[in-house]
């Protein structure tokens, strides 16, 4: 059977008479909940709003569920771009007066919702027709190929080993430093220090690339016992710094590209211990990450809330509906609202800040710091940013246009990494795409430039040490074909 080119591990595009009769059960079922929602919504037993979010809930589940099949980096990203709006909808029409005052007033009444909501919609629609059609045309193209190992493999091994400890040196050294002062009210201690802020911002790739060595390329005996223990003291610093400082997207990040990388292992996705055993990684998680936000600002070191979630395991895990609305993801998609409402259209401002973001060290404020300020121009405060904001402050009412070209085009430039003939790396790199797409939900398209030299390339490197491959910058003029 033939396989798609787009991304590696694929599915096959000839699909067995099985998954093509779960397809068909798939959709029936989505058009018997479409008919339900729809048939309960005249019937006034739901609200109009409530019907418009039932309906964008179910066309998500179905293309998403078409695209992970195909590209498992866009789905991701697709998937997590949704949830930085699903839960902004819900608290707007549910929870207007709450939303209204942690937002700092982004509430612009409830006829605001619908224009919100059709732009999204449009925008979501595009990205997926976009990528729909986009599959017809043959991708082949690749920006290196990996040669076998050669015979420094093993200085190679010892390379990685000794820059994954300078690294956790250089972070042990400033997290004992700072740690009296750190905290998630005082986060100015970890980005003003921009070696610790920077090297933070790598950690969870560290962390990841300390978890592949130990599976997959520790020789027997001393050498996977050092791997264990490198792995270890990663795990441990990466987390010390998350709960002092309050941070838990870099968690959630590591956590989904663990899970992309598991997933990515040969005949993972029909072994039941591998689903058995995400689930429980998911679900502790989850209450350990919940335990975090629940701890800010209370000068919780790791110790102490590992304590914490011994003691009391059920007051972390428990959760109203409101307390999942009202997490981290629920403001930054009102900025595409108040953008909307003031109509805060500026192409030529907006790309210029793009262009001097996509690099680094120009100080030239993000879309996420300019928005910020228009919020709350006297403030320090942030409000974040959601990534279909941007194509409307470059085209306006036009601009669900420009997001799904974005998405696409974005991703396109990193698809040539997954095509290196090595199917270790390729699964390796997916999870560092998975990884780096948060940064795309929550912020800019600068983000797909700036990931290839600040998580791609040292990553790629990492890969080559402890692996012992070579890359081969001039790849042969047949490409390859899987």
């Amino acid at each position: 059977m033939r396989f798609d080119t787009l991304a590696e591990p694929n599915s096959r595009v000839s699909r067995p008479v099985d998954q093509r009769a779960r397809a068909i059960v798939w959709l029936v079922s989505v058009v018997v909940c479409i008919f339900l929602v729809f048939t309960m919504g005249f019937a006034g037993r739901m609200s109009a709003p409530l019907v418009g979010i039932c309906f964008m809930f179910l066309f998500i589940m179905t293309t998403m569920r078409y695209i992970l099949r195909v590209d498992r980096v866009l789905g991701v990203l697709y998937m997590f771009v949704y949830i930085y709006t699903v839960f902004t909808q819900i608290a707007y029409v549910f929870f207007p007066d709450k939303l209204s005052i942690i937002s700092s007033g982004q509430y612009y009444g409830e006829q605001w919702f619908w224009p919100f909501y059709a732009f999204v919609f449009a925008s979501f629609s595009g990205v997926f027709l976009l990528f729909a059609i986009s599959r017809s045309v043959p991708q082949t193209g690749c920006y290196f190929r990996l040669a076998d190992p050669g015979t420094r493999a093993r200085v190679g091994r010892v390379a990685f080993v000794v820059l994954i400890l300078i690294h956790n040196l250089i972070m042990i050294y400033y997290t004992v430093s700072h740690f009296s002062s750190l905290s998630y009210h005082s986060q100015r201690v970890l980005k003003d220090n921009k070696i610790f802020f920077a090297g933070f911002a790598f950690y969870e790739y560290t962390v990841y690339a300390s978890y592949v060595n130990w599976k997959e390329y520790s020789t027997p005996g001393l050498g996977r016992s050092v791997a264990a223990a490198i792995l270890t003291i990663s795990t441990l610093v990466f987390l010390t710094i998350c709960v002092r400082a309050g941070q838990r997207i870099e968690i959630a990040a590591l956590c989904v590209g663990l899970i992309v990388y598991a997933f990515g292992e040969k005949n993972a996705r029909n072994s039941w211990w591998t689903y058995v055993g995400v689930a429980l990684a998911g679900i502790i998680a989850f209450v350990f990450m919940n335990a975090i936000r629940s701890e800010r600002g209370n000068q919780t070191d790791f110790r102490s809330l590992v304590q914490l979630l011994f003691a009391e395991p059920g007051k972390y895990a428990s959760l109203t509906f409101e307390d999942i609305v009202f997490q981290d993801y629920c403001v930054p998609s009102l900025t595409l609202m108040t953008s909307m409402y003031y109509d805060r259209i500026d192409p030529i401002g907006t790309v210029k800040s793009l262009i001097a973001n996509s690099l680094v060290l120009l100080n030239v404020p993000s879309l996420g710091t300019r928005v910020s300020r228009f919020i709350d121009p006297y403030g320090a405060r942030g409000y974040g940013y959601y990534a279909f904001t941007e194509g409307f402050e470059v085209m306006g009412w036009a601009g669900f246009v420009y997001n799904s070209l974005i998405m696409n085009l974005g991703l396109q430039l990193w698809r040539p990494l997954l095509r290196t003939g090595n199917k270790s790396f390729t699964r390796y790199m997916t999870g560092i795409m998975v990884m780096s797409v948060f940064g795309l939900a929550r912020g800019t398209s600068s983000a797909y430039v700036k990931a290839f030299y600040m998580w791609f390339v040292p990553c790629i490197v990492l890969f080559c040490l402890m692996s012992g491959t070579r890359p081969r910058l001039r790849p042969p003029h047949h490409q390859l074909r899987t």
